[in-house]
């Protein structure tokens, strides 16, 4: 039971990731009116520092705090990061119009240096706003120091949300999990990263790192005031214009005002209350007990039903050292974690799970483009279809990808590899429904299976009931009574077209010869 201590890594890691994640749901609610997001930022890494430090004192209320102390600052910060986004954004916008082929190479490496540090300038100037009191010029200043004596470990960061954005396209059921990690990673290692070289900037200018949280009354001292130029810690100039004697009388102040019933001190009293509590049972049982009995004892102590029955028994004998505001704490600290990361795995295994087996089960899978099939027509084709192949508890699915084609769009290669490229290349489809302008307009992907890979005997179509692509048949036209099966009541022509090859291949000779009643060979 060790690993349940409430000072112990596991429970440590536990509750750590929980604040995270409670910190990143607090901060993505306050960046909805957009203006909010410098504002929101920089008491987001306010807050994760100060967890690093094990100085926190809770999250909503040092969140706000930060929130309303740095909000002018960092939303200026804000603005003109937005601004310079908005270009990139331009820039890439136009790069996806004309197609990266036709760009020019020099060009689009230029505007990938610039979208990586404009991230960079993101990462790092809402936790500096958040540490430090500097002015705009020591802020960017500070920024770019700190990005190019930290480059290779803001890439890594940078390759790793990117790695995320490819994991949520390729594992999109996958999705909600992905983007947790993602947050919460990715404001861990931007947090010890600055952390990290804040303390150089600290202990350079003679800051002291106190170990009690700031005073709740002063909204003023979110901020760590390092005067001039902090720089030099972590490269740049050698000349050192601030005070020392200033910084330390800041920092006796600061440490002075800090209280000593904060959150982040209970806790340590809590620990040391525990510690002390299990030292007194451990020597009152040491004394009270012959080495025979204490032998005998600890064989009992080591099955497994014994050890749960001594843990809530040392556990009762605790909390009743406890007044009811600390046994409050001490539990919040102690099981709250625990719980909600019991909650959590449990949640993601049993989700796990139930995906491994939907997809064990899913023996067919279709998609509609530009196919209007009926509620009738989908049962048709997936219930209707299991029963006649005798499945059994397998399943077929056909959903609505929401691909739609407008014909009168040129033909966009970009356009089409963002949405199609990825789900049908993390094997999402084995046959897909579609009209006339989409099978025109995917054909040229060259995505699709020939006909003659599914069904080898093309007699029972005419020349008119199949489409061709470059001389190869890729499509089935569907006759009046499959459209009639599917629940089609319009007169525009759809085809089936086959995406999955190799083991599917027989799937959609089947479902093929279902759907147009083809005598089986």
């Amino acid at each position: 039971m060790d690993i349940f201590k409430i000072d112990s890594p596991f429970m440590n890691t536990i509750r750590a990731a929980t604040d995270m994640l409670l910190l990143d749901l607090l901060c993505l609610i306050c960046c909805i009116p957009v203006v909010t997001v410098g504002a929101a930022l920089t008491a987001k890494y306010y807050v994760a520092i100060k967890m690093l430090r094990d100085e926190e004192s809770g999250i909503v209320a040092p969140f706000f705090r930060a929130f309303v102390a740095n909000f002018k600052q960092a939303t200026l910060t804000w603005i003109l990061q937005l601004a310079i986004l908005f270009l990139i954004f331009i820039d890439w916008y136009y790069i996806y119009q004309v197609g990266f082929k036709t760009v020019d190479t020099f060009y689009l490496i230029s505007i990938c240096i610039i979208t990586a540090i404009a991230i960079f300038v993101n990462m790092v100037a809402y936790p500096l706003i958040a540490r430090f009191k500097l002015s705009y010029k020591e802020l960017y200043k500070g920024v770019f120091v700190f990005i190019f004596s930290n480059f290779f470990p803001l890439l890594a960061i940078l390759i790793l949300i990117i790695a995320c954005g490819v994991a949520a396209i390729w594992y999109f059921s996958w999705l909600p999990l992905i983007l947790v990690f993602a947050s919460v990673a990715t404001t861990y290692f931007i947090s010890a990263l600055c952390d990290r070289n804040f303390r150089k900037v600290e202990e350079a200018n003679g800051v002291k790192n106190q170990n009690e949280e700031e005073s709740d009354e002063e909204l003023d001292d979110t901020s760590d005031e390092i005067s001039s130029d902090p720089w030099d810690a972590l490269g740049g100039d050698d000349n050192d214009d601030s005070s020392d004697e200033d910084l330390k009388l800041y920092a006796e102040i600061e440490a002075q005002e800090a209280k000593i019933n904060s959150y982040a001190g209970s806790r340590r009293a809590l620990k040391q209350i525990a510690e002390v509590s299990d030292k007194s049972l451990e020597e009152d049982h040491l004394n009270a007990k012959s080495k025979e009995e204490l032998d005998k004892e600890f064989k009992e102590k080591k099955k497994l039903k014994n050890r749960i029955k001594n843990f809530f028994s040392e556990e009762k004998e605790k909390l009743s050292k406890l007044s009811g505001k600390q046994k409050a704490r001490y539990l919040a600290d102690y099981y709250l974690p625990g719980v909600i990361g019991l909650i959590v795995f449990i949640a993601c295994f049993s989700w796990y799970v139930s995906d491994i087996y939907k997809s064990k089960q899913l023996v067919l899978s279709g998609g509609l483009i530009n196919c209007p099939v009926s509620e009738e027509g989908i049962e048709y084709s997936t219930k209707g279809y299991a029963e006649w192949a005798k499945l059994g508890k397998k399943r077929a699915s056909l959903v609505d990808t929401d691909l739609k084609v407008d014909s009168s769009q040129e033909y966009d290669i970009q356009t089409i590899q963002n949405a199609f490229i990825a789900q049908v290349a993390a094997g999402y489809f084995d046959y897909l429904l579609v009209d006339e302008a989409a099978i025109e307009f995917y054909s040229e992907l060259d995505f699709f299976v020939p006909v003659t890979d599914v069904i080898a005997d093309l007699s029972y179509f005419d020349s008119d009931g199949l489409y061709f692509y470059n001389g190869i048949p890729v499509g089935i036209k569907m006759t009046d009574e499959v459209k009639g099966k599917l629940g089609i009541t319009d007169e525009n022509s759809y085809y089936i077209v086959y995406v999955g090859i190799g083991s599917d291949i027989a799937k959609n000779k089947q479902f093929t010869e279902y759907l147009f009643d083809i005598p089986s060979v």
